[in-house]
């Protein structure tokens, strides 16, 4: 009776013998096959092992970059913080939407710089609203600063203004100059309040 592996056997071996027992065949099996393959790849086995090697680096990188974009490493981070009760998580946060705002500022598109005031002002709120301040929105929060405890408050008036006015139509259009001018403002609150350097 023929064994199952007969035929497999003489493809790579090219001869027509039994094997005796089962750990003979795994065995003799694989150093068969692994002696084909050496004898098919082994030349080019430095040029394949150089391949790998930079598409390995190529999916790493892929991942890494993934991770970071995502945002997901930065979220378990704050998570991690504070759990632990490691460092001002707020102001880290704060520092984080501030950034994204600034890059939004940056944009060709107007609707983006239009978000970005809106955003700048709902942070100067939130963090208002952290500090204490007292107020049921924004508008009240501001009309009950003074310039001691915040130099600008006037300017934010002004800006708060502005931002309405947006808001409200929104066939008014905004230049990127002025988006600019009032992020600055929203800036030098976030200075006066310890936020940002």
């Amino acid at each position: 009776m023929n064994n199952f592996f007969d035929p497999i056997t003489k493809i790579f071996s090219g001869s027509g013998g039994q094997i005796a027992n089962g750990v003979q065949q795994t065995s003799g099996f694989s150093q068969t096959i692994f002696g084909e393959l050496n004898h098919i790849f082994g030349p080019d086995l430095p040029y394949i092992k150089m391949i790998s090697f930079a598409l390995s680096g190529l999916l790493i990188y892929g991942i890494i970059y993934t991770v970071s974009k995502s945002g997901y490493a930065a979220i378990r981070t704050d998570n991690l913080f504070d759990a632990l009760r490691v460092g001002d998580i707020f102001k880290r946060r704060s520092i984080r939407v501030w950034v994204t705002i600034k890059k939004m500022a940056k944009s060709k598109k107007p609707n983006d710089w239009r978000q970005a005031i809106f955003r700048a002002e709902e942070l100067l709120n939130v963090v208002l609203k952290q500090a204490g301040f007292l107020g049921a929105n924004f508008e009240e929060r501001i009309s009950t600063l003074n310039v001691e405890q915040l130099s600008n408050v006037a300017d934010v008036k002004k800006a708060h203004e502005r931002i309405e006015k947006l808001k409200n139509d929104l066939s008014l259009e905004v230049v990127q100059e002025e988006v600019e001018a009032l992020l600055d403002i929203f800036e030098t609150s976030f200075q006066d309040l310890a936020l940002i350097d």
